[in-house]
């Protein structure tokens, strides 16, 4: 028993087309600054001012500990390649195997 449901067809009929407005993006711009909103990322800063300056204080903080890390490790580095070449050019071992 398959009972088709009239409701069904007409919905699957049924289509809306609007007329196009060629004036509404620039009716709903106006609206938008009539009210006081300013687009923009200046302006976002602006109104945001406490998380603006929050937001760039934590992004110099995590690239000023990123940096020490980075310098960190490359003079570790730095002062473990002097190291082996300062103890390399003072071992008798060393300077008796170049000789021969």
């Amino acid at each position: 028993m398959n009972h088709q449901d009239p409701l069904s067809k007409e919905l699957a009929l049924w289509r809306i087309e609007p007329p196009r407005d060629p004036a509404f993006r620039p009716a709903v711009w106006s609206r938008v600054r009539a009210r006081g909103f300013e687009t923009g990322l200046l302006q976002y800063i602006r109104q945001h001012v406490m998380l603006s300056a929050c937001a760039l204080a934590f992004s110099l903080s995590v690239g000023l500990y990123a940096g020490h890390l980075g310098a960190s490790a490359r003079s570790e580095r730095d002062r473990l390649v002097l190291a082996d070449t300062y103890l390399a050019s003072i071992d008798s071992m060393l300077i008796v195997d170049k000789a021969n």
